[in-house]
């Protein structure tokens, strides 16, 4: 019949940690699974939705009555009614 190996120590004195792996560290924080990423992704959108909302604004009609006082016309108009009175 056959055997299986069996494991057997040889050594008097097996060591938990590595040689010269004192100063290794593992640490796992929110920066190493993406944090970061995720914070800049979240910032990008807020801008993209305030500069979303700027041009909204601004591709918006004027109303006739405020374009009108705007209008190189209707400054002419005032100017004439100031001068003239």
């Amino acid at each position: 019949m056959p055997t299986v190996p069996t494991y057997q120590d040889t050594q008097q004195h097996v060591a938990l940690r590595p040689e010269y792996t004192e100063g290794l560290t593992a640490s796992a924080d929110a920066d190493a699974f993406g944090t970061a990423i995720g914070r800049g992704m979240q910032n990008a959108a807020t801008g993209l939705g305030t500069l979303a909302d700027a041009v909204v604004k601004v591709e918006q009609p004027t109303p006739p009555r405020i374009a009108r006082r705007n209008s190189a016309t209707g400054r002419a108009r005032r100017f004439m009614a100031r001068a003239a009175s």
